[in-house]
């Protein structure tokens, strides 16, 4: 169980700000859902991708205090949360959702999304040049073999 927050600026014109959620190997990630933050977009499409975003922020943090392995509350997991805001959208394969929030509302939505290697959750704001605020809780084990080749590319 981890969860993990992020805050990507606004990158400049024609940038979009996207953040993702990037398995670890041999890892089944289920991405419970997210929350959008105050100073996030009002527009956010998710999409599922196969190329990894740019800026590595570190693990996500544990839920289960069980887990911890680190002073700074690091679980023993090799899921990340990445982010770019330097550069259009592209590397996607296809969108999952687009919703719209009105301009600093907090919602938390729920998706319950499978993810294993090389398949990432990216979070992209809808509108160039400005932030994304997002709040995200997974949970992650050990995939089996049978797992990891459903559909492997």
């Amino acid at each position: 169980m981890l969860w993990g927050q992020i805050l990507v600026g606004a990158g400049g014109a024609g940038n979009a700000s996207q953040m993702s959620i990037e398995p670890g190997v041999n890892e089944l990630v289920i991405v419970e859902g997210f929350l959008t933050g105050a100073a996030g977009a009002t527009i956010i499409n998710g999409y599922l991708s196969t190329t990894p975003l740019t800026g590595a922020t570190g693990n996500l943090v544990a839920r289960d205090a069980r887990r911890i392995v680190l002073p700074g509350g690091t679980a023993a997991s090799g899921t990340f949360i990445r982010q770019q805001n330097n550069t259009p959208l592209g590397g996607t394969a296809t969108q999952c959702f687009h919703m719209t929030t009105p301009n600093g509302d907090t919602r938390r939505i729920p998706l319950d999304l499978v993810l294993v290697a090389p398949w990432s959750l990216r979070l992209v704001n809808g509108t160039n040049n400005s932030p994304l605020e997002i709040t995200v809780w997974v949970r992650v084990r050990q995939a089996t073999p049978r797992e990891l080749s459903i559909g492997s590319l």
